[in-house]
């Protein structure tokens, strides 16, 4: 009875998550096709105002369908729809873990749309940076094992620092995320975290594609995607590194990298410790 109630919940749920992504997908492509049609296959080419207006109707039309799941979740980690055993709860509380921070980085692309960068104020407090580490690079390790991609990480015990949580968390799931969708496969994504005197400096090295040294300069221009990327099928808005660099200043930060094409790419996040 344990396993036939959890099994039609899950089926349930990832029902709900293909009807309302093929929905949602749907009235994305339509409107990303006609704006497209016009602005070329590039979202940089767009007008800067098309640009905005293309992301802030993507993250509105997401936030409800991410809300739905969310609502599903909550309902499945309270067991509404029977007992769950202990593995399956965790699975189910990563989810909504997740489902949580998807929302949260949509209602900040909304932000970073409406309002701008500089309508968003770091909400400071103790965190661990080691586990926050640990915890992005087990969520990404499923995609890597897919690719076939190495991805570990190298940190101490514990890193104490003040900052803001969710722009940490979507700082280090941005490039992180870049890292193993950009390697190849056998390829390998180390991300190492430290202690600098006063700061706290993060690595994310990859075997990727890496990025043309022609290029360097605009890799944290909003919109932008590297030549070598325009002819694969990964996806990506060009706004993920933009969001990085931002956010990273916002935490009186630095980021930089290193790349070099067909070889592989290491960007350096150095973060003050209070």
């Amino acid at each position: 009875m344990l396993y036939s109630s959890f099994t039609h919940a899950m089926e349930l749920l990832w029902l709900i998550i293909i009807v309302v992504a093929l929905a949602v997908g749907v009235g994305l492509t339509s409107f990303a096709y006609r704006k497209q049609k016009d602005a070329g296959a590039d979202l940089s080419i767009m007008p800067a105002s098309q640009r905005d207006q293309f992301v802030s109707i993507i993250s509105h039309q997401l936030r409800t369908p991410l809300s739905i799941v969310k609502g599903y979740l909550d309902a499945l980690s309270h067991e509404d729809l029977g007992k769950l055993n202990i593995e399956q709860k965790e699975y189910i509380i990563e989810a909504l873990h997740i489902n949580e921070e998807m929302i949260a980085l949509v209602n900040r692309y909304i932000e970073i749309t409406t309002k701008g960068i500089d309508g968003i104020t770091p909400q400071y407090a103790e965190v661990d940076c080691s586990d926050i580490v640990r915890q992005i690079v087990r969520r990404h390790a499923i995609f890597a094992r897919a690719t076939n991609v190495d991805l570990k990480a190298t940190v101490p015990p514990k890193i104490l620092m003040r900052t803001d949580e969710h722009l940490l968390r979507n700082i280090l799931d941005n490039v992180i995320s870049n890292a193993v969708k950009y390697t190849v496969t056998s390829g390998s994504v180390t991300v190492i975290a430290k202690e600098q005197g006063t700061d706290v400096l993060i690595s994310i090295s990859d075997t990727g594609i890496g990025i043309p040294k022609d290029q360097h300069q605009q890799v944290f221009s909003k919109f932008f995607r590297a030549k070598n990327l325009l002819h694969r099928s990964s996806g990506g808005s060009g706004l993920g590194l933009f969001i990085v660099k931002e956010y990273v200043t916002k935490l009186h930060g630095k980021v930089w990298f290193e790349s070099q094409e067909g070889k592989g790419s290491t960007f350096y996040i150095s973060l003050p410790k209070q």
